[in-house]
């Protein structure tokens, strides 16, 4: 897909989720155009996303996010008072 779309020779963003983050795959968007990527992380505590049945720790959020600062403008989305 990255490749197909790299062609277009354009910008564009997109969203995923924390557990699905791979380096691999974010050079490869990168490459191709994306400069932002946003994250529905929900919330800082592992209790309230255990609850919350997202299927993500706060770990892996924070590894996610770090790992998209290399490649990309990085936004993260909260839920208060869930």
């Amino acid at each position: 897909v990255c490749e197909k779309i790299s062609a277009l020779k354009m910008l564009w963003r997109a969203h995923t989720r924390a557990n699905l983050a791979d380096e691999k795959t974010f050079a490869a968007m990168h490459r191709a155009g994306c400069r932002e990527i946003s994250f529905g992380i929900e919330s800082g505590s592992d209790k309230i996303l255990r609850f919350m049945r997202k299927g993500i720790t706060v770990r892996q959020a924070e590894e996610a996010v770090k790992l998209a600062k290399k490649y990309f403008n990085v936004k993260i989305y909260f839920c208060v008072g869930f």
